[in-house]
């Protein structure tokens, strides 16, 4: 029932209040809410006298006329309504105001229910509140799916606390419910910041990342759960991070929709941690360049690839001319300079598929794969490839050094070639020892016809 209309027509429901016209009688009475109305006047100080109310008023709470009519409201209370809330609506009265309540009523048989109660003043022509009437519904049901709600939240809230790592729950629009400390500790975000908002927006849209939406938008609707996804990205304020997101969507019965939980280990230092063990074994410290355990395996992948190919690869092995002169004369620093520079020189003259490995102290090996399966135009290729090494590490090179003063610096030049030998091989037709074996004899024919050559094993 609409409590406007009611405030409109207060004085029309006064004046026949004793005698309730018979049509409006019928409506009120057929009205799918309660409807109760009471005396202005309260009995001894403690309530209101009830005058009238509707079929719906005493199906909801079990009442016959004769057990309701001459009671107060109070009838309906139990030990567990709200004192609180029952003190707002006797002020309200108190001071002839309309008021809006949600209070736990009992009925006859004992039980409770939650009642929506809206109840208006009524005045006559004088403006003298005569009456009271209140329109009631029972609202347990819904109050019962927000306590599921509520419930659903905290239950989740609790599992999400309890996790170590990074851990949000999102709705099944993406919009985050609610996350752990350990998610606001690591992104630098608060909650303020965080429930609420939908995944791509958070951060002022730093968590749009392009694996992200694949995850959510590919994996997660083809699976609902989907665990080691491993994401990098830049976080701006917090910097680079690595983490492996595993993902599962729930569908939650109580509350009728699917909630996705989504947790996240944050793996930069160990990713970081991975790599420089990677570096230390697999790469050589002063150059960067492959070493010795990196080059055998790319050869012997080398090997395999070209038999599954027949395509021919070739190993050349370098030895520095001139090259302990400048220790000698300069000191190690200017050694492992010219060492740096000879390495960068290298990696210009090959494709980024080929190795450029540094063997040892001043020698290197540089392996090219998957040249044509014809031997000819793979030692021209070959050849090719050998002079423009030889060729670029022939062009004097000028090596800055420090001075005992940390700001001055001298540059010499100093001139280094190289010998280099070459093998070419096809798939696994000799062996590992072997290849090197021959690259290595080749490197000392060019040196013993006095450095700055190129020569084959087979020449």
């Amino acid at each position: 029932m609409d409590t406007d209309l009611v405030a409109k027509d207060k004085t029309s429901i006064h004046v026949h209040i004793e005698g309730l016209p018979n049509l409006l009688e019928i409506c009120l009475d057929r009205l799918n809410d309660a409807i109760l109305i009471t005396d202005a006047k309260l009995i001894n100080g403690f309530g209101h006298t009830i005058t009238w109310a509707n079929r719906a008023f005493y199906s909801q709470n079990g009442y016959e006329a004769n057990e309701i009519i001459g009671q107060t409201p109070r009838i309906l209370q139990g030990i567990n309504t709200d004192r609180s809330i029952l003190d707002k609506v006797r002020y309200a009265l108190e001071n002839h105001q309309k008021i809006r309540v949600e209070l736990l009523n009992y009925r006859k048989n004992g039980s409770t229910y939650w009642n929506e109660i809206v109840i208006v003043p009524i005045t006559n022509q004088h403006e003298v509140v005569t009456h009271y009437v209140s329109i009631q519904r029972d609202v347990s049901l819904r109050k019962q799916l927000e306590t599921a709600v509520q419930d659903e939240k905290e239950y989740a809230e609790n599992i999400v606390e309890s996790v170590r790592e990074p851990l949000i729950v999102l709705s099944s629009a993406l919009k985050i419910l609610t996350a752990n400390t350990s998610f606001y500790d690591t992104f630098k975000t608060t909650p303020q910041e965080t429930i609420g908002q939908f995944i791509y927006d958070l951060g002022n849209q730093q968590w749009d990342i392009p694996e992200l939406r694949v995850l959510f938008e590919k994996i997660l609707p083809m699976s609902s759960v989907f665990n080691g996804y491993e994401v990098q990205h830049n976080f701006p304020g917090i910097g680079m991070k690595t983490m492996v997101l595993n993902a599962r969507e729930i569908f939650r019965k109580s509350i009728g929709s699917n909630i996705i939980l989504l947790a996240m280990e944050d793996i930069t230092e160990r990713k970081l941690k991975e790599d420089l063990e990677h570096q230390l074994a697999y790469f050589d410290s002063l150059t960067k360049l492959a070493n010795r355990l990196l080059l055998k395996d790319r050869l012997m992948q080398s090997m395999l690839s070209g038999k599954r190919n027949h395509s021919y690869g070739v190993l050349m092995f370098l030895d520095l001319d001139h090259f302990k002169p400048v220790n000698d004369l300069y000191g190690h620093d200017a050694g492992d300079t010219l060492l740096i520079e000879v390495a960068e020189r290298l990696k210009t003259c090959v494709r980024l598929v080929d190795t450029v490995s540094r063997f040892g102290g001043d020698e290197f090996v540089v392996l090219l794969s998957d040249l044509p399966g014809n031997i000819r135009q793979a030692r021209i290729e070959a050849r090719h490839v050998a002079e423009k090494i030889r060729i670029t590490l022939s062009v004097p090179y000028l090596l800055r050094l420090a001075l005992d003063d940390a700001d001055l610096e001298r540059v010499v030049t100093h001139s280094c070639t190289a010998s280099i030998g070459a093998v070419l091989f096809l798939g696994q037709d000799s062996t590992y020892d072997a290849i090197m074996r021959n690259a290595d004899a080749a490197m000392y024919q060019a040196k013993a016809c006095g450095g700055n050559s190129v020569r084959f094993f087979e020449d």
